[in-house]
């Protein structure tokens, strides 16, 4: 498997986001199934691997999803309900660099939607870049209105 950039990976389904959660758990946090299944306080990996296929118990995703460090599930099953989560800002400054990135994912996903139109794009990949930016523009409206009280850190979103 190739680089995966994790800010832009979105799953397309149950299994993939399981996927995508595990990746990130290996990738970032050097972590293996035995690991994972160990943190969660199972006893037998094989258990972790049956779950990964699309039947996890709701109360167990909470702490897959905690213990691997992403939650691909958590966001694959809400916008399969049509809902969009977003972090929650805590009100920091606003820097330069991440309006940037913004305003980057934004009009690639403009781009995006308009080779869609003209039948030039995929709809999995317009639907992901468009969610991204309407995320990031949720998140940013969230951090100014919290910007006159901003909440502390407590060493949060060191990753």
């Amino acid at each position: 498997m190739g680089y995966i950039n994790w800010k832009k990976a979105r799953a397309s389904s149950l299994q993939e986001a399981f996927w995508l959660v595990k990746e990130y758990g290996k990738t970032k946090r050097n972590l293996s199934v035995a690991r994972i299944a160990e943190l969660m306080g199972m006893e037998d990996e094989s258990l972790l691997y049956k779950w990964m296929k699309g039947s996890m118990p709701v109360q167990k995703l909470h702490s897959f999803e905690y213990v691997c460090g992403a939650n691909y599930v958590s966001i694959y099953l809400a916008s399969s309900d049509n809902k969009l989560l977003i972090d929650i800002p805590t009100g920091k400054a606003l820097k330069e660099v991440s309006v940037m990135e913004m305003q980057g994912a934004f009009n690639d996903a403009m781009g995006l939607l308009i080779k869609f139109a003209s039948g030039e794009a995929e709809a999995d990949e317009t639907v992901a870049a468009l969610t991204r930016s309407m995320g990031d523009l949720a998140y940013h409206r969230e951090n100014v209105q919290k910007a006159e009280a901003p909440e502390l850190d407590f060493g949060e979103g060191n990753e």
